[in-house]
């Protein structure tokens, strides 16, 4: 279990989050929503190490993370960035191996084992046949799905991902949640074969895909957790107008149960 208590972090002496309290269990998806500037990405950068918090504890099963080292604290949470930093010139499989250096010793030699996990990873994101290509010729997508396995390379219970899908297109962006979802939600066949379940934290903007790949959605307005509950309980119009500051509607498919939020084009008093 992840744990966020209390959390107070910022810039410059400046406070972004004012006491954020969160729980991010494995085996769940938690969706960080919210307007421009709401703090989505200052708690990423916190939970991750790269922000020390000013106040608050982070937690993983009751051990406190900012105690950790860098090398320790890389065995515990992974991140996938908002943008993409490759080098042009790496192949896929050097890239995803930069997922194994906190395992590595001194030499920074290359295990069979630590070979398996990297093939593992590139299998979960279908990355297995492009492995040799270099980083500079594949896609957005692609690449966004190199940062993902390179991260799950890290064999971390908790997964950080900061607005993974904003520049893919549609097509992308569903491919990219479903595996996402998948590593909080593995198979019998993944449980059987060594797959655990991970912790997922995922600050996103599409509000459209969270009702399909979120268990959770926590909304932040103003560094401060507005709203916390499952998909149906946060997105309502209520809710959200007054977040965004947009008159907003929701429509719910009756079959599925999924949700699409839609601007208002009526007059609407905020």
């Amino acid at each position: 279990m992840l744990t966020i208590k209390k959390i107070c972090a910022g810039y410059n002496g400046k406070i972004i989050l004012k006491e954020i309290s969160l729980n991010v269990a494995q085996g769940s998806v938690i969706a960080l929503i919210g307007p421009n500037g709401s703090g989505k990405t200052t708690l990423i950068r916190t939970v991750s190490g790269v922000l020390p918090p000013a106040s608050g504890d982070l937690l993983f099963n009751r051990e406190d993370l900012t105690a950790l080292s860098v090398q320790e604290r890389s065995r515990v949470i992974a991140v996938v960035p908002q943008m993409r930093t490759l080098p042009p010139a790496f192949t896929v499989r050097e890239a995803v191996t930069l997922g194994r250096t906190p395992y590595l010793n001194w030499l920074g030699q290359i295990s069979d084992h630590d070979l398996e996990i990297i093939n593992q990873a590139l299998t979960q994101t279908d990355l297995l046949d492009l492995a040799e290509r270099n980083i500079g010729e594949l896609s957005g997508g692609e690449q966004q799905r190199v940062l993902l396995a390179r991260a799950l390379a890290q064999q971390t219970p908790v997964l950080l991902l900061d607005e993974p899908t904003a520049h893919l297109d549609l097509q992308y962006q569903v491919s990219f949640l479903e595996k996402v979802y998948r590593l909080a939600h593995p198979s019998l066949d993944e449980i059987n074969n060594g797959i655990e379940k991970r912790a997922v934290l995922v600050a996103i903007h599409d509000l459209n895909l969270l009702s399909r790949y979120a268990d959770q959605v926590a909304l932040m307005v103003n560094g401060r957790l507005e709203c916390l509950g499952t998909p149906a309980e946060v997105l309502r119009p209520e809710i959200l107008s007054k977040a965004y500051n947009l008159p907003l509607t929701i429509i719910q498919d009756q079959g599925s149960g999924l949700s699409a939020v839609l601007p208002d084009q009526r007059p609407f008093e905020l």
